[in-house]
């Protein structure tokens, strides 16, 4: 759960591509969704850091859960476009 109240993002549930658009890659639009998904709750947390909602002695490790959540929303969409890209 992130320090604003959201709860972690189920990675393995979030699929939201359309059976009528079988040209899209199903796992990059999972992929990107879940890093919409993470991007909202990094929005949030940095928010709530920027504001001052945060105190001063919390925002050490407020910051280490914005970087993790960060580094895990791109790092598997990363691999599927550095995939796709070397297959041209």
């Amino acid at each position: 759960m992130s320090v604003t109240g959201h709860s972690d993002v189920d990675m393995e549930s979030a699929s939201a591509f359309s059976p009528s658009e079988p040209s899209i890659d199903g796992v990059f639009v999972s992929k990107h969704n879940q890093s919409a998904e993470i991007y909202q709750i990094f929005k949030e947390d940095v928010d709530a850091l920027l504001s001052g909602r945060t105190p001063q002695l919390e925002q050490p490790s407020l910051i280490q859960v914005i970087v993790n959540f960060k580094l895990i929303s791109l790092v598997p969409k990363r691999t599927v476009i550095y995939k796709e890209t070397s297959l041209l």
